[in-house]
C-alpha cells in the first residue's frame, strides 16, 4: 500500500529527529523537547520530570541532554530562586525546527 499524502505530512513532524546522531532515547528526548518548547523556543523543566514523563532513567536523560548540548541542538541556562537555591534549568533550542518538517542548518546562538 503506497504512502498517502496525509501520512507523509504526519511523518514530516519527526524529520528534525534525523539531526540527532544518538540512540533512540536521545531522539525521543529531543522530540519531546521540540513539542513542549514555547513560542520562544524555551522551557524550564527538571530532568526528574523528563525522566518520569518518558519512563527512562535519570542517568539516560542526563546523558541525552549532554549529547543534545554537545550536538549544539539545545543549550541549558542554570536557574536560581531568590535565595540562590538551584532550580530546574531553562533549556533553549538553538534552532527551532520548522513545523513543516524541513530541516535547517543550526544557528550560531550561544
Amino acid at each position: 500500500m503506497p504512502t498517502t499524502k496525509t501520512t507523509k505530512t504526519k511523518l514530516n513532524k519527526y524529520a528534525p529527529c534525523k539531526r540527532v546522531k544518538s540512540p533512540m532515547s536521545c531522539k525521543l528526548l529531543y522530540k519531546m523537547l521540540t513539542d513542549i518548547f514555547d513560542g520562544d523556543g524555551q522551557v524550564v523543566l527538571s530532568q526528574r520530570e523528563i525522566s518520569g514523563t518518558l519512563g527512562i532513567s535519570p542517568s539516560t536523560v542526563s546523558r541525552g541532554m549532554k549529547k543534545l548540548k554537545k550536538s549544539r541542538l539545545i543549550y541549558a541556562i542554570p536557574q536560581y530562586d531568590d535565595c540562590g537555591k538551584r532550580m530546574p534549568n531553562m533549556y533553549k533550542m538553538r534552532n527551532k525546527p520548522p513545523s513543516d518538517g524541513t530541516d535547517r542548518a543550526a544557528d550560531k546562538s550561544p
